[in-house]
């Protein structure tokens, strides 16, 4: 007699649905032909609360930005507001100016008619200081260096801006401020603890190479003239034209003025200046999702990967910072993107396995998430395994059994197939004589191919029977879980 049998097994199918959220990022283009991410502004405020604005008439109401191209030989207007700096109060001891620096490091004149130096308004505090100028007839680049001290004022107090940035004419020279690492979104807003990308040009520089540029520095500085001079990384996209990215310190408070010192081996070269607005620190971490993979997988090679985002107006994802650990050890070899992360790994062992994803955004809030799956690569054998019933063996067990009628009988099922029967039972379904046999199914268990099982089962009512006929069925599976019933 044949047998089947049937070892159910759990299988775990998950399907994911991952929804692409699409943005939309809307620009304008200003009179430097960037694309821009926020409207450019003609007013900024350090940490102090000195003001300095621009505007393009004499009534101080049309705004005139440090990113729009001004006519050459046009007049411009600047406005300095301070809290404490009055400087009608002294008599002498007082600096008051402006100069214009271009890019190349040289003075610039103003043009004819300009005041040369700041007029005190009426009234205060604040303290209201104005300058109307006419600018220089030639199309060039130049920063204003505003100058309103004495040596008798409070400490704190002082003015000194060196970064106002004049767009004068249609020139091609330039100082650009852009938030991304592809250069192409320009702006002047940044978060403090953010990265500053700038690229500069000018045709009138010589050509260094970047190992030329080593002795470059940027230097950070409140409208009092505080500054720090942060880690500067330099690199040549083509020809004369520099890049210079640095992050700027977390404890930026209030906007500040950029100066970068361009120097070719030790030798300034030039002077590339601007403001920038400056946010609050980012104290937000990025968000890490779809860990993957997850579940069951059935190989033990598989790529390990996750997706990462900053929060919006945060400080961007720091791209270097993103590791995956894999059962608490580092992975190697991994691919990391502004936005995910990816691994390959190979000769994973059947079993579960964790992981674990950080990465950090450019003021350095770490971002992390975790994720498992489990390993199973062994393969199930479909078909009917290959069951036969031996000859029975009765017996009785003991000399009571001969008393009281219990025969016992040896059943042997033996997988003569190549596949193992799981969960092997065999059913006592009727006896003739009045011969009661088992009433439930008897396991035989699960049987290898080329092994077999033995069970015994007890018959009742022999007391005045010589023989009897009994029938028995059988059920089994195959290891995928198919079930089978023999006969």
């Amino acid at each position: 007699m044949q047998l089947s049998f049937s070892k159910p097994i759990k299988t775990a199918i998950m399907v994911m649905i991952l929804a692409l959220a699409i943005g939309m990022l809307v620009v304008v283009l200003n009179a430097d032909n960037q694309a821009k991410a926020d409207p450019w502004t003609n007013t900024f405020t350090d940490s102090n609360n000195v003001k300095v604005e621009l505007f393009s008439d004499s009534g101080y109401s049309v705004p005139a930005t440090q990113n729009q191209t001004l006519s050459a030989s046009s007049w411009v207007y600047m406005q300095v507001t301070s809290p404490t700096l009055d400087l009608s109060a002294y008599s002498s001891g007082t600096t008051n100016s402006i100069a214009l620096t271009n890019i190349r490091g040289s003075s610039v004149s103003l043009g004819s008619g300009s005041q040369t130096s700041f007029t005190q308004q009426a009234g205060g505090p604040p303290y209201v200081y104005r300058i109307a100028m006419r600018l220089p007839s030639t199309a060039d680049y130049a920063s204003a260096k505003i100058t309103l001290s004495n040596t008798g004022a409070p400490a704190g107090s002082n003015i000194s801006i060196t970064s106002w940035k004049l767009i004068i004419g249609s020139g091609t020279s330039y100082v650009r401020t852009f938030s991304d690492s592809g250069y192409t979104t320009q702006t002047d807003t940044f978060q403090a603890g953010s990265m500053v990308y700038c690229q500069v040009y000018n045709s009138a520089w010589d050509d260094p190479s970047v190992s030329e540029l080593s002795a470059s520095t940027v230097t950070v500085t409140d409208f009092l003239g505080n500054g720090a001079s942060p880690s500067l990384t330099k690199a040549k996209p083509s020809t004369k034209t520099f890049r210079f990215t640095f992050v700027l310190p977390a404890a930026t408070a209030g906007d500040v003025g950029l100066d970068y010192n361009i120097k070719k081996s030790g030798s300034t070269m030039g002077r590339a200046r601007a403001l920038i607005h400056v946010l609050p620190g980012d104290s937000t971490a990025p968000t890490v999702s779809n860990i993957m993979p997850s579940g069951i997988i059935t190989t033990e090679s598989t790529t390990v990967s996750a997706d990462y985002a900053d929060n919006a107006g945060g400080s961007g994802i720091n791209s270097a910072s993103a590791n995956v650990y894999l059962d608490g050890s580092p992975l190697s070899g991994c691919t990391a993107t502004a936005t995910g992360i990816s691994c390959a790994v190979a000769g994973l062992a059947d079993g579960p396995h964790s992981i674990t994803v950080g990465v950090k955004d450019m003021a350095g809030n770490l971002g992390t998430g975790s994720g498992d799956f489990t390993v199973s690569t062994w393969q199930c054998t479909a078909g009917k395994p290959a069951l036969a019933l031996g000859n029975p063996y009765a017996y009785w067990g003991s000399y009571a059994d001969y008393v009281e009628g219990v025969l016992s009988v040896d059943w042997t099922i033996s997988n003569m197939g190549a596949n193992s029967a799981m969960g092997v039972t065999m059913t006592n379904v009727s006896n003739t004589n009045g011969i009661a046999g088992p009433v439930d199914p008897v396991s035989f268990g699960d049987i290898a191919a080329g092994t077999g099982a033995t069970r015994t089962f007890q018959y009742a009512g022999f007391g005045n029977v010589g023989s009897w006929h009994t029938v028995n069925t059988a059920a089994a599976s195959d290891d995928c879980g198919a079930g089978y019933t023999y006969p």
